[in-house]
């Protein structure tokens, strides 16, 4: 007895409602045989290839022949299974084959459910037994020749060649400003719907800034547009954003979510990539010059065989690099293949849309993709370095390899070892040889790669896979690329799935508009920019988000299928971050470089390995700049990022999820750079307006929102303030101290150059005096610039004393011989900051805490920090810097030179003020700590416990910030400085920064 079963999987079942119309298609012969005549003959073609195909060859075929049978071809289906017996008769009724599939057990029961075929089906196979059972000579039947209801076939959707449409007639003509339009209304009024309104211009306004550079207008910008009353302003506004250099920085960040860029290899080394960023700076300047997609993607894929190559080009295949890669793994040659899976995955979902990854050890599932297919793809690779495992250049190929000093990607020859498809994908079980050769998903582009020229260094495989992406007879490429600017105009692409056009994707929700915008984009050689103002001009983006109809048309299309409205969208991680910038006025606008470090607080670091180089510095006014030259670190994004979505650098991420949580809230509201920002905007409304509240808030409305403020509004706004002005009113005074003393940690640490703190990293002699005090600086920790102090003579070391400042330990010097040396000097830059946390225990006497004043006539341009009995002296040329308070009682001095002028602080109390910045300082070394130099003099009497240069000067926030830390851990009252009315402006700017209205357009 043969027993015969047929492999089903009931996937579809749960997507049978969104592939009902697709479903109808396949079976639609179906519903004709029924009415086909008794006496009428069976067409194979017609009624039963497709039967066959859906629902047996599945698991009845040459490679996977379940119980020995093969149902592809009749030689083997007359042959039978594994007994032997003929699965056909001269009647139906004598037919293994139709007794199986009659009594419902073929194809067999899923999940307890009978999958028994429909009368129809059945009758038709009966029909077409009794008739001979007739079989085209040489016909075999393909896997994937036909979509079924478990996997697409060739003839999917997504394969089928691009076809141009014309735009339908439709009866609201006045809608209509492009093609675009057409097809949207006409979608539309098949269902009994309208279009929104169109937007107003303030919100046109916002929507296009947000979409296209992801910025919010200036001032001056947006007054242009609302008083600008000519009937193309809108299209000039297009026009004028698609030519900012700050579009490119935009779309920019949308591809390198597409190729999991990040500038750190992850894994727990997570080795910064040298000149990584200038693969990000190419792609901002591809989109920029508005390159060609078709050169965009060869460029990428292989800059270094395309005839052209230069250093650009390059640049350019550093997205091959741009993932993970690991130094150490488990198994390298395991590895070798986790490499290539990455490489074939961001690849083909990129470019084509397609999960080929899915077929690294076994047919693709649910798309016409075999196994071989997958190692075509990884050959392409294979010639490469993904081999490489050396430290030195990160798994990839060296500098003198590329021919230039970037992180780039090229072949290791132009002749390789051929790769070997692993059964099962076990690397242990390869089997035959691969040959390059394009994906077989487009028969009529199916080809096998040329060999590479005589000349050539390379295997130009990549060269050929890329003009195989961009051929224009391949309509997987201009569909998937235009889905991806729909989605990002629209917040959803006409198809849903953006990086998954197969089988278990979404179905277009417009094919027709999806192929007229794919041919439009060929047809217009490949420009973007050209595509993004069709789109931008439409009626269909210029809609409202609300609909007059809004709660009925909801109820039939909640998920807006059918583009009635405009979609409303929350700002993304860097546009949120950016337009806080930009609100406040504090947005550097500079252009490409190295990426810069945000600020990272201590406790953001914890659990990193090698905590001390885990994160660098960055300047004030580099950490101003646009997100996307931010430091992209796998093992730690910032948690501001993280906490709005920012995308896995790990995988090839085609749509970033978009949440509305709580922690996104309180982000907002406690995190430190959102308060930085409100209190810059606070200054600039300051500076640009004066004290006068009604003038602030109008204009702070204008900068959040693009608007004035309502009368309702302003009444609020003024309300608040007056009521913050009087919280915020008085001496502040800040001595609160947490329970734990040890978990206090500074957290300001941009630009820091020393740190020497008593309670860490103190070597003591016998005696407990100080052999080694350790610098803790960020530059010590990158083991770059460290300068410890020491003293390696015995009668001239500090003593240690565990208990000296309200519980915390510090250095006690003598006054007479005691001091230590510097094995660096801290300070390079003419503007620089010095705090210290000490006590005088002398009454009277010059005493100096650090200085570079040396014998070798440094006495009139030296730098130095110290007091003179009661007197701060802060350098020669500000000998008198304001007089300590009870230097006997431990104190905070600070002092600050800047570029316009030089001041003193005690415990944040402003001391004294020069009028101007020193005059130039010799800053060379040697540097000491407890005296003035080498002159056997001013040695510092009385105790130490940190010191902290800053190789800037710090302004009011970051020293507010310091010295509250300084204040609590060492229980010393801060007199901080308070601006009640400024504060209380800055309370508001952080309500407004902190609103809907700010985080979300429309």
């Amino acid at each position: 007895m043969i027993t015969i079963t047929t492999c089903t999987t009931t996937s579809h079942v749960s997507h049978w409602p969104r592939r009902s119309l697709l479903l109808c298609g396949i079976f639609f012969f179906l519903v004709l045989s029924s009415i086909i005549q008794a006496e009428d003959a069976i067409d194979f073609e017609t009624h039963i290839a497709p039967l066959i195909v859906s629902r047996c060859v599945e698991c009845h075929n040459t490679n996977e022949a379940s119980s020995g049978l093969d149902l592809t071809q009749m030689d083997a289906l007359t042959k039978g299974g594994e007994s032997g017996l003929p699965t056909l008769a001269d009647t139906a009724e004598n037919s293994l084959l139709y007794q199986r599939v009659l009594s419902g057990e073929m194809p067999p029961e899923s999940r307890g459910q009978s999958q028994k075929l429909p009368e129809e089906e059945i009758e038709l196979l009966r029909r077409w037994i009794n008739q001979g059972a007739p079989w085209p000579q040489d016909r075999k039947l393909g896997r994937y020749e036909r979509t079924t209801s478990v996997r697409g076939g060739l003839d999917w959707w997504s394969f089928q060649p691009v076809v141009r449409t014309p735009p339908p007639e439709v009866t609201a003509t006045d809608r209509v400003t492009n093609p675009i339009d057409a097809f949207v209304i006409a979608k539309l009024e098949a269902n009994n719907m309208t279009m929104a309104p169109l937007a107003d211009r303030r919100t046109l306004l916002r929507r296009a800034y947000f979409d296209v550079i992801g910025l919010p207008p200036t001032l001056e910008e947006m007054n242009s547009f609302l008083t600008d009353d000519s009937e193309n302003a809108y299209e000039h506004l297009v026009d004028q954003l698609l030519e900012s250099k700050h579009y490119g920085e935009r779309w920019a960040r949308y591809w390198l979510d597409l190729v999991r860029f990040a500038e750190t290899c992850g894994y727990e080394r997570d080795q910064q990539k040298p000149q990584i960023w200038q693969y990000r700076d190419w792609v901002v300047r591809a989109f920029n010059d508005d390159m060609p997609f078709d050169r965009f993607v060869q460029h990428q894929l292989a800059g270094d065989e395309i005839p052209d190559a230069d250093e650009q080009s390059v640049i350019a295949t550093g997205m091959l690099r741009a993932g993970t890669w690991n130094d150490e793994p488990n198994d390298s040659a395991d590895y070798l293949y986790t490499r290539l899976e990455d490489m074939v995955h961001t690849t083909s979902s990129a470019f084509l849309g397609l999960t080929v990854k899915c077929a690294r050890c076994h047919d693709h599932k649910f798309d016409p993709i075999p196994q071989v297919d997958y190692y075509r793809v990884a050959s392409y690779f294979w010639a490469g370095y993904v081999h490489e495992t050396n430290r030195a250049t990160l798994g990839g190929p060296s500098s003198e390899r590329l021919g230039y000093e970037v992180f780039g990607w090229t072949d290791r020859a132009r002749e390789v070892n051929a790769i070997r498809l692993l059964t099962k994908g076990d690397r242990h079980r390869p089997a035959q040889e691969i040959q390059p050769a394009s994906l077989s998903t487009i028969p009529a582009l199916q080809r096998a790669f040329d060999s590479p020229p005589e000349d050539a260094d390379t295997t130009h495989r990549r060269l050929q896979f890329a003009q195989w992406i961009t051929h224009p007879a391949n309509p997987l490429t201009p569909r998937v690329f235009t889905n991806r600017l729909w989605q990002h105009h629209f917040g959803a692409g006409i198809v849903r799935t953006p990086n998954n056009f197969g089988f278990k994707g979404d179905l277009p929700t417009h094919p027709q508009l999806l192929d007229w915008l794919a041919a439009e984009f060929m047809e217009g050689g490949w420009g973007i920019k050209r595509l993004h103002k069709l789109i931008l001009m439409s009626s269909t983006y210029r809609q409202m988000s609300l609909h007059p109809q809004q709660e009925s048309y909801s109820k039939r299309d909640f998920l807006n299928h059918n583009l009635w409205r405009q979609n409303r969208r929350r700002r993304d991680a860097e546009s949120l971050r950016d337009a806080l910038l930009a609100s406040s006025g504090a947005l550097n606008p500079k252009l490409g470089g190295p990426s810069f470090f945000p600020r990272m607080s201590a406790e953001a670091l914890e659990g990193l390995s090698k905590k001390g180089r885990a994160w660098g510095s960055s300047s004030q006014t580099d950490r101003s700049r646009r997100s996307i030259y931010m430091m992209t670190k796998r093992s730690r994004i910032l948690p501001l990022m993280t906490t709005f979505d920012f995308c896995d650098t790990t995988l090839p991420c085609g749509q970033r999820d978009v949440t509305t949580v709580a922690p996104q809230a309180l982000a907002l509201l406690n995190n430190h750079f959102v308060h930085e920002q409100s209190e810059n905007m606070a200054n600039r409304l300051y500076e640009e307006v004066g004290n006068d509240p009604r003038r602030q808030i109008e204009r702070a409305w204008q900068y959040a929102f693009a608007r004035a403020p309502a009368d309702e509004e302003l009444e609020i706004a003024m309300a608040h303030l007056e009521a913050q002005e009087l919280d915020f009113g008085g001496p502040s005074t800040d001595s609160s101290v947490p329970t734990d003393q040890a978990e206090l940690d500074l957290l300001f640490r941009e630009g820091l150059a020393l740190w020497l703190r008593a309670d860490r990293d103190v070597t003591l002699d016998k005696e407990n005096r100080v052999i080694t005090w350790q610098d803790h600086s960020e530059y010590a920790s990158l083991q770059t610039h460290p300068k410890h102090a020491t003293q390696t003579i015995a009668s001239a070391r500090p003593q240690m004393v565990p208990d000296a400042i309200h519980g915390q330990p510090a250095i006690r010097f003598d006054g007479g011989s005691s001091f230590l040396q510097l094995s660096g000097k801290p300070l390079w830059k003419p503007q620089f900051t010095i705090i210290a946390v000490a006590v005088s225990g002398a009454d009277g006497g010059t005493h100096e805490i650090i200085s570079n004043w040396h014998q070798r006539g440094r006495s009139i341009s030296s730098v130095f920090l110290g007091i003179q009995g009661e007197q701060v002296r802060f350098s020669d040329q500000f000998a008198q810097g304001g007089k300590i308070a009870n230097p006997q009682q431990p104190f905070i001095l600070t002092a600050v030179n800047g570029t316009d002028d030089a001041i003193t602080f005690q415990n944040g109390k402003e001391l004294g003020r020069l009028g101007a910045p020193l005059a130039n300082r010799d800053l060379e070394g040697p540097y000491v700590i407890g005296t003035q130099g080498n002159y056997g003099t001013e040695f510092w009497q009385g105790d130490i416990a940190e010191i902290l240069v800053y190789e800037h000067a710090l302004d009011a926030t970051a020293l507010t910030e310091v010295w509250s830390y300084l204040g609590q851990r060492y229980k010393l009252e801060t007199e901080l400085p308070q601006d009640p009315k400024r504060l209380a402006l800055a309370s508001l700017c952080h309500v407004l920064m902190n609103s809907n209205e700010f985080i979300y357009i429309d």
